[in-house]
Order: structure tokens, then sequence, then C-alpha cells
């Protein structure tokens, strides 16, 4: 898929997310917004995964560390046709397949999620097998900025850089929000975190989070000798003015009104039946 079609594709999942955060009720918003670009550049250009081979070997895996921000992931898994697009607007329903947080029985999820900080951890463990059985298989970790307060992560990367694991790659979600406050003033965390990532032996890169063709360029990377991470600089609840930079939208519920607001925004007409109102 080229630039401009990768484009297109995130702002058709930008807005399936939106529509799946005003059927979920109560929904993580801002920081699943945040990641569109990142997950478009993953699933539609640098990933060996599909729905048809999803339980194969050679497949590459992604793990979404930072679990509650996952009506993105929803919403391209349902689009790679892991299951129907209708999914989409049950989510957190009782006997719904999709929860508010990833679970193993889901197609195309591979850890259940939403536990912060656990991730990095369970992807060393991912790429550590496949490096053992010289798989060519690549491991991708997302986690959030608020989530690398956890010391957890920084053990684990400590113990990835020690192993040579190559086939690993994390990417930080770097909003520089979390659940009620900015990143600097709960613990000034997301101050160097390249400078961070290296220090642990880490072959770094910043970029733009939402730039397309600056995700494709440090992703398609591989390291002959490290780890690869790449601090990836994005706004919560990019895309919707209201929601952007907002704390309040970390976890929130639109209106019809307001779901509506934002299709304005993104020249999008969202389709909401009378008696879901």
């Amino acid at each position: 898929m080229n630039t401009e079609n990768l484009l297109e594709k995130a702002h058709f999942i930008r807005c399936k997310t939106l529509e799946a955060a005003y059927y979920t009720g109560a929904a993580h918003i801002g920081g699943s917004l945040s990641t569109v670009e990142i997950l478009t550049v993953l699933y539609y250009k640098i990933m060996n995964i599909s729905a048809a081979d999803f339980k194969t070997n050679d497949r590459d895996r992604f793990i979404l560390s930072k679990g509650h921000g996952a009506l993105a992931l929803y919403a391209i898994l349902a689009d790679k046709g892991f299951y129907s697009e209708e999914e989409l607007h049950h989510i957190k329903q009782f006997g719904s397949l999709l929860q508010g947080h990833p679970v193993k029985n889901i197609p195309g999820i591979e850890m259940s999620s939403g536990s912060l900080g656990q991730g990095i951890s369970f992807g060393i463990g991912k790429a550590l097998a496949l490096h053992r059985r010289s798989d060519s298989a690549h491991i991708f970790v997302l986690a959030g900025d608020g989530e690398m307060q956890e010391g957890q992560n920084w053990e684990a990367l400590a113990l990835a850089s020690k192993l040579g694991l190559t086939n690993l790659t994390v990417i930080v979600d770097a909003n520089k929000l979390q659940l009620d406050n900015t990143i600097e003033n709960v613990l000034n965390s997301n101050i160097s975190l390249t400078d961070k990532f290296r220090a642990f032996g880490w072959v770094t890169e910043e970029v733009d989070g939402h730039d397309i063709t600056a995700l494709e360029r440090v992703l398609c990377k591989k390291n002959s000798s490290k780890p690869s991470a790449v601090i990836a600089h994005t706004i919560k609840g990019k895309g919707v003015s209201f929601m952007e930079n907002a704390v309040a939208w970390h976890s929130g519920k639109m209106n019809k009104e307001q779901l509506l607001l934002a299709g304005k925004e993104l020249n999008y007409s969202f389709k909401v039946p009378e008696e879901s109102v």
C-alpha cells in the first residue's frame, strides 16, 4: 500500500474508531485516536500478518501493551477480516466478542492486556523464543508513555539489550497525557525517553507519530545487534478538535451531537440509527 492509500486508510480507521467509541459508551477514545497512524503503517505496510495466516509461525506479532487503547486496533482487525465490522457496535456488551481491553480469544490478539507495564516483558519472551528457533518473524510492542512509569519496563529493556533481540521493536505512543493529568505533572517521565532507551542499549529514534512517511521509514528498519525503539510523538484525541490534548477524553462518552460534530471535522458521514440515540 502506497503512502496516499495509507493516509486514506488511516482516515477511515480514525472514523471507525470514533464510531466504535460511540456504540461502546464510556470508552478510552483519546489514547486510541493517538495510535491510528502507527497501527495503520504496521498492519497495512510493515507486518507480515493476515486473518488467513494468523496461526502460522512466520507471522509477525503485535502486542498492544497499552490495552485500554484497543478501539483503533479493533477497527483495523475488523477491516482486515479477522471478524465482522458489526462487532464494533457491541464492544463491552455482555457476551460480545470484543471487550474494553484485548483478550486472547479475540481473533488477531496475541496477548490479553490492560494491566500496564507487562507488554514489553511479554514481547521479550516471544522474541527470545523466535530467536532461538531462528524464525524470521518480528515482534512489535506498542506501549504508552504513562505506562513507562512502570519499573518492570526498564528491567525488561535491560534484558532485551543483554540478549541482543534484534527481532523486537518497542514503539512508545508519546501523547504526553495519562488518565488524569499530563505526564510531566505526574512524574516527569516523558523527559528524554529517547536518551533513556539509548542508555539501556536500544537503537532509538524519535518520530512524528502521525507522519505516515516518517513512520514507514523508521518501522521498516532492522538492526543487526540491538533491539529497536521508536518514540512516536502523538496528540491524544488526534483528529477531533474538542478531544485533542484534553485529559477528559482519556476515557469519555460521546453523545450523538458530538459524534456528528466529529464527523463534520473529518468529512465523514456517521449513520446513527435513531433507536441507538
